[in-house]
């Protein structure tokens, strides 16, 4: 019976835990220490001023890589986070968008958010992606070597967006529009033997009703 108890009090004290850490205030923005704090007090600098509701705060850099399927990549990316309400009740949007091009003509264009009303009472996401890229394509089951791999080049469309409402504590129901797009896939290399027509493949193809 005894250590019966005892297992009982084992299993309940992560949910007691789980349920006061729920029941726990958000620590307020100006309570948050991060990394430009640490440089900022080692350097002795006085403490920023209070993040105030609706001042956006924005960062942008070139981006700058390379790799075998693209080529040389070069482009600009650039990201914003405010807050819609009080940020002491309110929590933190933000967005970031993301514009690339390669030697080898592949366009990549990203744009991702999400938002919180004031209070957060609503919550809007999306995730956007237009894109003409590449990758590399294996046969069907796990026997099938890397040298069969083939160099495909198509066009990537996504548009998730979705909105939802707090009904009660962090629980949020609504809805949204998620649509994914795979076109116009094509050997990288036209005259490759290693890419026969197959349903995909042909219903792809902006010829496929001519052919």
């Amino acid at each position: 019976m005894g250590r019966l108890l005892v297992y009982c009090v084992l299993l309940l004290l992560p949910a007691v835990e789980l349920m006061a850490q729920q029941q726990s205030a958000p620590v307020p923005p100006e309570e948050e220490t991060d990394l430009f704090d640490v440089i900022r007090a080692w350097r002795k600098k006085p403490p920023p001023p209070p993040v105030q509701a609706g001042k956006k705060m924005i960062i942008a850099s070139p981006v700058i890589g390379s790799n075998p399927s693209a080529g040389f990549v070069f482009g600009a990316a650039a990201q914003m986070a405010f807050y819609r309400g009080d940020p002491a009740t309110t929590r933190i949007s933000s967005g970031a968008a993301s514009l690339t091009l390669s030697t080898k003509e592949q366009l990549v264009f990203n744009v991702r958010f999400h938002s919180f009303s004031e209070g957060n009472d609503w919550f809007i996401e999306g995730d956007n992606r237009f894109q003409n890229t590449s990758q590399k394509i294996y046969g069907f089951g796990a026997d099938t070597p890397s040298s069969a791999a083939l160099d495909t080049n198509f066009d990537f469309v996504r548009i998730h967006e979705t909105i939802s409402r707090r009904v009660a504590g962090d629980l949020y129901i609504g809805g949204g529009f998620l649509f994914d797009s795979h076109a116009n896939v094509h050997s990288e290399i036209e005259s490759d033997p290693n890419s026969p027509p197959s349903p995909y493949w042909v219903r792809s193809s902006p010829t496929a009703a001519t052919t």
